[in-house]
């Protein structure tokens, strides 16, 4: 429904990232493994390029460390250490580095922007 309602507005994209992070998982790992699966397989049908935005911690307690089935997909690793680069990332779920880092929940940008 998302992704129709973007495309309807003429929306353009290049990626779409599922946000796995901690809120309302239930806490059976099976059931979110599932829950991710369906969500990658609507998105690999509608050939809908997208990564994954999480750090261990969130993994971990959502679909357990030991899972990699999605390690080959881009990582926006959610960390806010306050570091413009992938310092203290360490390898996790089959992922040896991110591919963008969010150090900060909330950056002055140009012009006073505030870009949180």
């Amino acid at each position: 429904a998302t992704v129709d309602k973007l495309h309807s507005e003429g929306a353009k994209f290049g990626m779409l990232w599922l946000d796995i992070e901690i809120l309302a998982w239930p806490a059976d790992q099976t059931h979110n493994r599932n829950f991710i699966d369906a969500m990658a397989k609507e998105l690999d049908d509608l050939k809908i390029n997208w990564g994954i935005y999480t750090n261990a911690h969130n993994w971990g307690s959502i679909v357990g460390l030991d899972w990699t089935k999605y390690s080959h997909k881009q990582l926006w690793w959610a960390t806010y250490n306050g570091h413009q680069d992938y310092t203290g990332f360490q390898p996790f779920a089959g992922w040896s580095k991110p591919n963008i880092h969010q150090y900060s929940g909330s950056v002055n940008g140009p012009c006073g922007v505030n870009m949180g």
